[in-house]
């Protein structure tokens, strides 16, 4: 049972962002590297689909779920097994435990009347615990750049997802922030798949235990932006709610 890219590729109108790519992953960390702009970051928001049903990049290959093509599950029921983690933390409109909990509520892991003790569990599993036990209640808004990241660790990690997909998760934090989450996927990936992408090459070397290289094809395509993806933003609700009523917006 794994979570398996088949000579998989993301295409931007019918031409190829890089050359193939093919890797099972069951448990442990397998790492995405390659150039900046050369589509790691489009794979992770195709492997939960997420690309933008009306934009120019699609998935080319097949990505498979226990042997079933990911486009065969209901997506909502998917992305509870597959989900993702931004380079840049997308906080919802609301407290800290809204945040924590808005997947974890919408598949009734939890009644509403244990929400708080529910939000403090996820806190102890990314070591905000003593931070931030007495302030559940406030803004989202108010945390620092390395709490919502870790916060969002949180709120991935409150659905029990069996794969964790990871996209530059500390490129924008501090040294001790950077070591938590180190730290924290340390304690992760026995137990769980996470997938990767870093442009750090120290961080690939202490936590991965394999790697696939992203060869862009230079020629064809200018290289992809993180700005190409700022429509995730819009559709990020999706990887934890199945509400249509626009319910979040980022802070």
């Amino acid at each position: 049972m794994a979570l398996s890219f088949y000579n998989s590729a993301v295409f931007i109108d019918q031409s190829p962002l890089f050359e193939p790519v093919t890797f099972d992953l069951q448990t442990g960390l397998h790492a995405i590297v390659g150039p900046s702009g050369s589509g790691k970051s489009s794979l992770l928001l195709a492997a939960v689909r997420l690309l933008d049903p009306g934009g120019n990049l699609s998935l080319k290959g097949r990505v498979t779920l226990d042997n079933q093509s990911f486009e065969s599950f209901d997506p909502l029921s998917y992305r509870r097994q597959v989900t993702l983690v931004t380079q840049h933390p997308v906080m919802f409109f609301g407290s800290i435990a809204d945040n924590i909990c808005i997947g974890a509520l919408d598949h009734h892991l939890f009644k509403e009347s244990q929400k708080h003790d529910f939000a403090l569990q996820q806190l102890k599993k990314v070591g905000l615990y003593a931070t931030l036990k007495h302030r559940l209640n406030e803004s989202a808004s108010l945390l620092s750049l390395g709490q919502k990241q870790r916060v969002a660790f949180a709120r991935s990690l409150a659905i029990n997802p069996r794969y964790l997909l990871l996209d530059e998760p500390t490129s924008s934090l501090d040294p001790h922030s950077t070591a938590a989450i180190e730290e924290l996927l340390l304690e992760l990936k026995p137990k769980m798949g996470v997938i990767l992408v870093s442009h750090n090459h120290n961080q690939v070397d202490k936590l991965a235990d394999n790697s696939s290289h992203i060869n862009p094809i230079h020629d064809r395509n200018p290289p992809v932006r993180h700005t190409q993806n700022l429509a995730i933003v819009s559709r990020f609700k999706n990887l934890f709610t199945a509400r249509h009523k626009p319910i979040a917006k980022e802070l």
